[in-house]
């Protein structure tokens, strides 16, 4: 695969299903949108699933880039759980509840989806431990059940969300979920910090 080629496909093929689901959109639209022959795409992709796949790993390694940067720049745990909360409520502002609904239906590779979930995981118990030890996350709430709550809540809250409401804003919901946990486990320090971080972003 031509990387160049490879890349523009991608950055293309994403656009395109998240701005209007993955069912809805065909190989033929993706090659015209791009320019480019379908032979091209297949030259790349072995078919539709394989692309699909590829354009979901490809937005968590941007999402995750985009993370990791926010994180560096934050001065304390609860300024990063709040920006890293309002870079996500952008991002799902700009993407259909189409695609969130296709996504959901996809028989995604096993070892993927444990891999990805295993490192939310691991990168969620460590900024709890971290907002601990700042004494701005409560020390008497374990924080393995704190992770496992807040991924649990956020799956369930959208899942049942997109079920009822395929049109339904989801990032709303998820971020008022989001705002109620933090404040729930947040020591009177750590509200504070909600608090003011809030009022510099109207937005959140």
């Amino acid at each position: 695969m031509s990387e160049d080629t490879g890349k523009r496909i991608l950055d293309g093929a994403l656009k395109m299903f998240t701005q209007n689901g993955i069912k809805s959109i065909t190989m033929d639209e993706i090659a015209e949108s791009l320019s480019i022959s379908k032979r091209t795409i297949y030259e790349n992709f072995k078919d539709k699933n394989t692309l699909v796949f590829e354009c979901l790993k490809y937005m968590d390694q941007i999402i995750d880039t985009k993370m990791k940067q926010i994180c560096r720049e934050c001065d304390n745990t609860m300024v990063e759980m709040m920006a890293t909360t309002q870079e996500m409520q952008r991002i799902l502002k700009s993407v259909n509840p189409k695609f969130l609904n296709d996504v959901k239906g996809l028989n995604l590779p096993n070892d993927y989806c444990r891999q990805k979930e295993m490192e939310r995981q691991i990168r969620h118990e460590m900024r709890l431990t971290k907002g601990q030890e700042e004494g701005l996350i409560r020390k008497e709430l374990p924080v393995t059940l704190l992770s496992t709550s807040i991924s649990e809540g956020i799956r369930q809250m959208a899942e049942k969300a997109i079920k009822e409401n395929p049109s339904i804003q989801i990032y709303k919901i998820i971020n008022t979920f989001i705002k109620i946990f933090y404040r729930g486990i947040a020591t009177e320090k750590g509200l504070k910090i909600i608090e003011n971080y809030e009022k510099e972003n109207p937005s959140v």
